[in-house]
């Protein structure tokens, strides 16, 4: 299965939850490929620890110099999670490039999910990412801007052909949900108009895990890790 991570607007917390969602899955035995589709800040190799080793990225694989298997990077702690880097660049991308990395990494069972970290906002880029994807999780902060954003990109995918959506609220924290306009779960849901796989909770471990690539599966005690362990079991049972 392939899902893009995405979101209507930055800031929320798109690779966090795609990192999350990886080390959760590879905890559980399945192999995984993410690939980072976001040009402007390509924060996945660096919230991955491979940002050293990267020789070869997307736009490599696009013009055909190397295979998915080629430069894809295997992570240093989980050997079943492979990442696949963005270039520098977004016009040394094609169109259906991320479509061709994906197709091309089925046929050689690379791995069991495939995680797309989208970029922000709904331009070129994301539809990009958006035409590699079996299915969508949108990403938001509890705030009502954020919700009608979420609200946005999901029409976005579903006018693209992604039509299997969930929505995760990203950063919760109990002592502003439901208080001064803040929305409280239900609330999200209603806004957004989407089904809720999960939520997030605020934790800084969150933040020190994507500054120096440590995997939050890691991170003693941190409740994000819980909660991505959480969406990823349910993500398996509905086969993946």
């Amino acid at each position: 299965m392939v899902y893009i991570i995405a979101s209507g607007k930055g800031g929320t917390g798109k690779t966090a939850l795609a990192c999350g969602l990886s080390f959760a899955f590879a905890e559980r035995g399945i192999r995984v490929l993410m690939i980072d589709g976001d040009t402007a800040t390509r924060s996945l190799s660096t919230a991955m620890n491979v940002y050293e080793s990267a020789v070869f990225d997307l736009s490599d694989v696009a013009f055909g110099t190397v295979s998915v298997a080629e430069a894809a990077i295997s992570h240093p702690d989980y050997g079943n999670i492979l990442v696949l880097t963005s270039p520098m660049e977004e016009s040394s991308l094609t169109e259906t490039c991320v479509a061709d990395a994906v197709k091309q990494a089925k046929s050689d069972n690379l791995a069991d999910v495939i995680i797309i970290d989208g970029p922000a906002g709904l331009g070129s880029g994301f539809r990009r990412c958006a035409m590699g994807a079996d299915k969508g999780i949108i990403v938001a902060t509890s705030d009502a801007i954020s919700l009608r954003s979420a609200d946005l990109a999901a029409a976005e995918l579903e006018r693209l052909g992604v039509n299997d959506l969930r929505m995760v609220v990203n950063r919760v924290s109990k002592k502003i949900t439901g208080r001064g306009g803040m929305p409280n779960i239900d609330d999200a849901i209603d806004l957004a108009a989407l089904p809720l796989i999960g939520y997030i909770p605020e934790d800084r471990k969150v933040i020190t895990s994507l500054a120096l690539g440590i995997p939050i599966t890691k991170q003693r005690g941190s409740r994000a890790a819980a909660s991505y362990r959480e969406i990823a079991g349910k993500l398996e049972r509905s086969d993946l």
